[in-house]
């Protein structure tokens, strides 16, 4: 009888040693899956928002990327150094608004929740006003004619200015973009320009930019010359005339000369259809010839003429 006993006690321990042993395992067991679960579902930020700094009337956006199940977002703001965070309305993963003085020196953050409840802080960001670009003279309207060149300027203040010109041509809404890069934009005219309008969009270090006013580019008719100037032979102390003819509205007229030796162009002071002069050994030998410019800074270029001075004896007529 004992002996039965004595087994039965010993069965009766090993199944409750056993019990144990199985109830420590499934608890640890629990207890690593408890773990992985929640180290699973702990919401990761990826990307932190970014401090910005913005001129009046600039739209400026915040983002926050992050990693989780079903995330919420709560955007505040601490509008002073040492007062509360604020909850803005705002409950994605971007806060957009236009700069003015009442955002300067915010400073932003982003609460991210998961599903689980858990939730993670961003970084905080920034926000400054500055002073963006400002255009100091814009470009003007220009009137060409075929062949002609013309530039469009622009002149800003700012810092890092970065300059984009674009075109709207005749019949379409959207604009285009030039690749110059630069404070002025060059063309030759042709009919292909005709009618285009021409802006700037200046952005400065921060981004912020200005769009300047449109310039109209027409192309119209230059001035043309009917008559040119001739050629002369004349003895010394006779005087001459040079006349040029031309059509075109508002006409001006320069004269040049070219003195014997030398490459370059001298402008007389006469600025009439006429040039007239008494000659003398000063003029013998130049070249001469007439700019006519009209109202629009269209010109063309008269012929080039000579002037010669002969001597007395070979001006006078022989004797029959």
């Amino acid at each position: 009888m004992r002996n039965k006993l004595n087994k039965r006690g010993k069965l009766q321990c090993i199944c409750v040693i056993c019990c144990m042993v199985i109830a420590f395992f499934v608890s640890e067991t629990n207890v690593n899956a408890a773990i992985n679960l929640q180290a699973s579902s702990q919401v990761v930020i990826t990307k932190q928002p970014e401090s910005v700094n913005a001129a009046t009337g600039k739209q400026f956006i915040l983002k926050v990327e992050a990693e989780g199940t079903n995330l919420k977002y709560k955007w505040q703001a601490q509008k002073t150094e040492s007062g509360e965070w604020t909850d803005f309305r705002d409950t994605t993963q971007s806060l957009t608004r236009t700069m003015s003085s009442i955002y300067d020196g915010w400073k932003i953050r982003c609460i991210v929740t998961d599903g689980n409840g858990n939730n993670v802080t961003s970084n905080v960001a920034t926000v400054k006003l500055v002073s963006g670009p400002s255009i100091t003279k814009q470009p003007q309207s220009v009137n060409a004619a075929n062949g002609r060149q013309f530039t469009l300027k622009v002149e800003a203040e700012g810092t890092g200015l970065k300059y984009k010109w674009q075109a709207q041509k005749p019949g379409e809404s959207s604009w285009s973009d030039f690749n110059d890069t630069t404070a002025s934009l060059t063309r030759t005219m042709s009919s292909t320009y005709n009618g285009w309008k021409i802006r700037c969009i200046v952005t400065d270090g921060n981004g912020n930019n200005v769009t300047s006013n449109v310039a109209t580019v027409k192309l119209v008719s230059g001035p043309s010359i009917t008559k040119q100037p001739q050629s002369v032979n004349a003895a010394n102390g006779r005087q001459f005339t040079l006349k040029v003819e031309a059509e075109g509205t508002g006409l001006k007229y320069k004269w040049q000369a070219q003195k014997p030796g030398e490459s370059s162009w001298s402008d007389f002071n006469d600025t009439t259809a006429s040039l007239t002069r008494t000659m003398s050994s000063t003029y013998n030998g130049w070249k001469i010839r007439c700019i006519v410019t009209d109202g629009n800074g269209n010109n063309v270029i008269s012929d080039v003429i000579t002037v010669i001075m002969i001597n007395n004896e070979d001006w006078e007529l022989p004797i029959m």
